[in-house]
């Protein structure tokens, strides 16, 4: 969905990235389901840049749960001291 709408050269809305990062975090996240054979990597610099996004706007700027997640994703990328 980003991905389309960054080819166009258009800036994704902080309201799209909000629900762009809660659908990857449902889904690749919290329903981690464990693949023998297959790479099943959580891409933490995605959330942490979608979460960056959601956080520009009035409503997702105040919501502690975007807060949250983008706490999580830096301190998984190993900047803790941004991790507030």
């Amino acid at each position: 969905m980003m991905d389309l709408v960054q080819k166009t050269g258009t800036d994704a809305s902080p309201a799209l990235a909000e629900a762009s990062l809660h659908i990857y975090y449902a889904w690749r996240v919290l329903r981690r389901i464990p693949t023998k054979n297959m790479a099943n990597q959580i891409d933490w610099e995605r959330i942490r840049t979608l979460s960056g996004l959601a956080l520009r706007s009035r409503r997702g700027g105040q919501d502690s749960y975007n807060k949250y997640l983008q706490a999580l994703a830096l301190s998984h990328l190993g900047r803790w001291t941004d991790a507030e």
